[in-house]
């Protein structure tokens, strides 16, 4: 018994969306990534989460708790006191603080990789 396989006939639209996706596909970066964050900005990201951490749970609020205080949901707490969010914004952070009843310090230095963040 031969087996008998059909051609798939695709419209003009889908031949062009899985174009589209084989130039995507061949266009990915292989090697290193170019904007990648500086590491010792990532390390400044996470020791900034722990201490909000920190501070939240001296406080005994839970994750929960502090984003309805606030306004935000509580994974974007979760990724920040992680030091996954890569890139929050003061403004972002500001809320976080403040719903601690602390702040945010930024100092401007002339050395770019002592950047430090204070609550």
């Amino acid at each position: 018994m031969a087996s008998t396989t059909k051609k798939i006939e695709r419209t003009p639209a889908e031949i062009e969306k899985l174009a589209r996706r084989d130039l995507a596909q061949s266009n990915k970066q292989v090697g290193p990534i170019t904007d990648a964050v500086p590491l010792g900005r990532v390390m400044e990201l996470r020791r900034l989460g722990s201490t909000l951490r920190q501070e939240r749970e001296k406080q005994n609020l839970t994750q929960a708790q502090l984003a309805a205080k606030i306004g935000m949901d509580e994974p974007a707490i979760s990724r920040i006191e992680k030091g996954l969010n890569l890139n929050p914004t003061l403004d972002t952070l500001n809320r976080i603080a403040a719903g601690l009843g602390k702040e945010i310090e930024v100092v401007l230095s002339n050395e770019p990789t002592t950047e430090r963040a204070v609550v």
